[in-house]
């Protein structure tokens, strides 16, 4: 009965020759090699994934930064532009307040309104009124001095 394992022994293996233990360990080796190639695929994948990743965050970054440096620089000739026209403007009011400056003042058009009125020009004669008047009196004195000679 020894040579039959009992029930509830594990059985013995097989008793291996060198020949058989060196198969077995160059079995053992090349599924250790296996699965290390298999494991350097996966890595090398990997590596190829982010490394894509990775350039195709590198262009999205370069991307991006020459677009916001197109906007800055727009944004820039803007506020130039925008300094221009400030500039413009307040020349334009320098001169509007310089010529605002040579008007005549309330007061001044109130006084020469009293001058005015005061003179009330309706009054006045025009040139031919004088020659008019004058004639008129020169004939009136003409008669008068013949009959007082």
């Amino acid at each position: 009965m020894a040579d039959k394992p009992l029930p509830f022994e594990a059985p013995e293996p097989p008793r291996q020759t060198k020949q058989d233990s060196s198969l077995a360990s160059m079995n053992e080796l090349a599924m250790q090699i296996s699965a290390t190639s298999r494991r350097l695929r996966v890595l090398e994948e990997r590596y190829t994934n982010l490394h894509k990743k990775n350039q195709l965050t590198d262009q999205s970054v370069l991307n991006l930064t020459k677009e916001f440096t197109r906007e800055i620089k727009a944004q820039g000739q803007d506020m130039l532009d925008l300094k221009r026209e400030l500039e413009d403007m307040k020349d334009k009011m320098k001169l509007a307040i310089n010529e605002l400056q040579d008007c005549a003042k309330i007061e001044d058009v109130q006084i020469i309104r009293k001058y005015v009125d005061l003179f009330d020009f309706v009054k006045f004669t025009t040139p031919k009124d004088v020659e008019r008047i004058v004639e008129e009196k020169l004939s009136e004195l003409i008669p008068a001095q013949k009959a007082m000679r």
